[in-house]
């Protein structure tokens, strides 16, 4: 009986917290427009729903540090692990000697070009890289784009940018696929 009830409170937990996993998901995917809930999703190389945990800077991070976005993190088998493979030989690979960290607004800036990488989430794994600049992080970017609506409740009516990418883990066997807003300085 006792082995029964233990069953029962970790499948318990574990529904919860998936849930709740996919909550924040949903939310975040609430407050994007059309045209940035489709580039997110479209250059996705995973079916977004398949990640094992994800962190969300929302709309009201973007007002406070003009970025945001999501990094979803993916478990991959030798099977996920073949099909990354097969899809960033079309990817840039990025060198992570030219990251630069910008302080103030908790990202990341390629070389000269106007790219902007959101940090590592600290996924409470001492394992896990801390940063994209770590030599065992390969970087891919995978599309830049703007639109004028990032978000369906947007009061500010700046253009935007996104950078999507992924920063593979091949040691770990693990995958991040980032999706960043970023405010468009240059375009008006």
């Amino acid at each position: 009986m006792h082995k029964i009830l233990l069953l029962l409170l970790s499948v318990s937990f574990v529904s919860c917290n998936s849930q709740t996993k996919l909550d924040r998901q949903k939310m975040f995917e609430d407050e994007l427009s059309t045209s940035a809930l489709k580039e997110y999703k479209s250059n996705s190389p995973f079916e977004t729903s398949k990640f094992s945990m994800g962190s969300y800077n929302m709309q009201g991070y973007f007002n406070q540090f003009e970025n945001s976005g999501v990094c979803l993190l993916f478990d991959l088998d030798s099977q996920l692990i073949n099909e990354l493979e097969i899809k960033i030989k079309s990817y840039r690979r990025l060198d992570n000697k030219s990251l630069k960290y910008i302080d103030s607004t908790y990202q990341f800036e390629y070389q000269s070009e106007d790219l902007k990488l959101p940090e590592l989430p600290n996924w409470e794994n001492p394992n896990f890289p801390q940063t994209p600049v770590d030599e065992n992080v390969h970087i891919y970017l995978i599309k830049t784009g703007y639109f004028t609506d990032a978000f369906v409740n947007n009061s500010n009516t700046s253009n935007f940018r996104y950078i999507a990418g992924i920063y593979f883990l091949p040691k770990l066997s693990k995958a991040v696929y980032w999706f960043h807003i970023i405010k468009n300085k240059n375009r008006h």
